[in-house]
């Protein structure tokens, strides 16, 4: 870009025209002539441009400054695309890492969920079998307990199941049966 050269014309530009008379001086020292029209069209041309000369150096100044206001707002939403770009990015990793984590942690409840039904379902198949041995043993003795008139078949039956389970997860060593 030019740089700017300023005139500012010490002669101001008004709407009406002053016109020599014939008698009066412009030049000081010498002698004194009349103006012709073509040379008070001139100064008058001369002036005008002069004018718009200045006018037109102060909108090239004008350019100047709101290019460079531009381009310092370019700049500024330069850096805050960068900074929401970073912003962004950051949350997103943040985001998946967490996501990751969420989802490790949901496979191993799951997992963990598969292997208590599996134990479930083998301790509810057990409890049948249990039952089902308690049951084909009970009969026998139902007869030789009420013919002694020692207790009845209940007592009898919760002893024996609370000694069977006992002994079965004492022998896994999962679990301790209280004495009551």
């Amino acid at each position: 870009m030019s740089t700017r050269v300023s005139r500012k014309s010490t002669v101001s530009s008004s709407s009406t025209t002053h016109t020599p008379q014939a008698g009066s001086s412009i030049n000081h020292g010498r002698p004194t002539s009349p103006l012709s029209p073509t040379r008070i069209s001139r100064i008058q041309e001369k002036e005008e441009l002069q004018g718009l000369n200045d006018r037109l150096a102060d909108y090239i100044d004008r350019v100047r400054q709101l290019e460079l206001e531009n381009n310092k707002l370019r700049r500024e939403v330069h850096t805050i695309d960068e900074i929401k770009k970073s912003e962004v990015t950051n949350v997103k990793v943040m985001f998946e890492q967490e996501l990751s984590e969420l989802r490790k942690s949901l496979d191993e409840l799951a997992g963990n969920n598969a292997k208590l039904e599996v134990d479930r379902l083998k301790l509810i198949e057990e409890n049948q079998d249990l039952k089902s041995k308690l049951s084909s043993r009970s009969r026998p003795l139902t007869g030789h307990w009420r013919r002694d008139g020692v207790g009845s078949l209940a007592i009898y039956e919760g002893i024996w199941v609370k000694g069977l389970v006992y002994r079965l997860y004492s022998s896994a060593g999962k679990y301790q049966v209280e004495n009551t």
